[in-house]
């Protein structure tokens, strides 16, 4: 009898190459994933097989010493020889995760170890299974990161009440939920009941879909305005439906190639699909919706961050790198979106010197401004980011914020779309100067960190 009835999840496990086992406190299989077959076996002549009688005589001592020391929540890794139903044997990788009684546990063929992580684990969803009681038998990496909980037993126990509103739905048979929370995120839910002989119980599939929610509302013409973080939300979840069936196509290539030459390529193929997913990760993580946090931030010490994490790129470039400051003034902002702000504009400026011929340099200058908050009448700190690269002609200049404007060939035309919006957001001023053939200056104005400055921020937050 399966664990997973829906047809989804089911489909989901199917996509990978690899083997997703289930195994009971007596380490009968009590689920198998569709991939068992290349073991030989199918999925109803391995339900109720004991999994040690599959590993190899010799390893087998080890692995019931390991099952004996496990406690709640282990995670552990073990090299396995399993024998298939042609009596080949077969070498492994095996990630386990104990569970109370449950052992979920994933197959991994020998010449393609990744990471000891279970394959519920690469999902960009949460995966819950509950008992009848609603006490948590098993749940995926994403839940925890996602309501910042690693350890918890019962529902309820998730954050802002979200466990109680899902335990009082599911009791009065509601399958398909959405929930609201403070933060303005809202969570879709689907129940599916289990019932297994020694588990009744639910599987939750748990999504965020805030960006997908506030683009229906825009696109019905309700809400306000559609965000600049929900935009970025969905280039980032189309990205990753993109590459998901890349890397798992070059996985299942990996598995039918014998061509050493061509085995390295793929080996390179995943690892860029690998960066690029942490890349878009990152990324995402820096601008998702939350409420701007206001402080005072130092600038010179977000430039040193921004220089440290592309001063590679810098070197290899053979681009020089300058800064200079006339005093050490803070200026009140949201530091991450500060950071997010100068490292896009600094990466531009790199992409547009790569191919430049004589001097490449690229030079941040801060000071005290002598332009005034026309409601304060505070002097900004002044922010410039300039390089010498081609520069950007002028009937250009006037598009650049545009959303989906961009001068590369291959640009998507959403980073200074989201600067723009993000040093608004912060309450500050963006300007861009060009001329073809000398270079491009962006000048960034935002408030200081002064008493008069800070109340004057704060009184605009609240006018919105």
């Amino acid at each position: 009898m399966k664990l997973v009835n829906p047809v989804d999840i089911e489909k989901l496990l199917s996509l990978s190459p690899e083997i997703f086992l289930i195994l009971d406190g007596k380490k009968n299989v009590i689920y198998a994933s569709d991939s068992v077959k290349s073991l030989g076996f199918s999925e109803e002549e391995i339900i109720g097989t004991n999994f040690l009688h599959l590993v190899a005589g010799h390893i087998r001592p080890i692995l019931e010493k390991k099952f004996s020391e496990v406690t709640n929540k282990t995670v552990f890794g073990q090299r396995l020889i399993i024998k298939s139903k042609e009596n080949v044997y077969l070498p492994f990788y095996a990630n386990f995760y104990v569970a109370q009684d449950r052992i979920f546990l994933y197959l991994k063929n020998e010449e393609q170890v990744l990471p000891e992580k279970l394959i519920l684990d690469y999902l960009d969803f949460g995966i819950v299974v509950v008992d009848s009681e609603f006490r948590v038998i098993y749940h995926n990496s994403f839940v925890s990161t996602y309501f910042q909980r690693h350890l918890f037993t019962h529902l309820d126990q998730l954050p802002y009440g979200i466990g109680a509103k899902i335990i009082e739905r599911v009791k009065i048979g509601q399958k398909n939920m959405e929930i609201e929370y403070a933060s303005g995120s809202i969570l879709g839910i689907s129940v599916y009941p289990l019932n297994l002989p020694d588990l009744k119980g639910f599987l939750l599939k748990i999504k965020d879909i805030t960006a997908e929610k506030n683009f229906e509302r825009t696109a019905s013409g309700s809400g306000s305005y559609f965000s600049y973080v929900d935009l970025v939300s969905i280039y980032t979840h189309h990205i990753k439906n993109l590459l998901t069936p890349l890397k798992f196509t070059a996985l299942s290539l990996r598995r039918e190639l014998t061509d050493p030459k061509l085995l390295e390529k793929i080996d390179r193929m995943v690892t860029h699909i690998e960066k690029i997913n942490q890349h878009v990760r990152a990324f995402y993580s820096r601008v998702k919706t939350k409420p701007i946090e206001f402080k005072k931030v130092n600038v010179k010490k977000v430039v040193e961050q921004v220089k440290s994490l592309l001063n590679n790129e810098l070197i290899n470039n053979g681009i020089i790198f300058e800064f200079n400051q006339s005093g050490n003034e803070p200026v009140y902002a949201d530091e991450i979106h500060l950071q997010q702000i100068l490292s896009d504009l600094i990466q531009n400026a790199i992409d547009a010197l790569k191919n430049q011929k004589g001097i490449r340099k690229i030079a941040v200058n801060v000071k005290r401004s002598e332009n005034r908050c026309p409601y304060c009448g505070s002097n900004f700190v002044q922010i410039e980011v300039s390089d010498t690269g081609p520069g950007i002609k002028k009937e250009d200049l006037d598009r650049i914020f545009n959303l989906g404007f961009s001068t590369k060939a291959e640009g998507w035309g959403l980073g200074l779309y989201v600067v723009d919006k993000m040093v608004k957001e912060n309450r500050g001023i963006i300007r861009v100067y060009s001329e073809v053939g000398k270079g491009t200056t962006f000048v960034l104005y935002f408030h200081p960190a002064t008493p008069e400055a800070i109340g004057c921020v704060e009184q605009k937050v609240k006018e919105v």
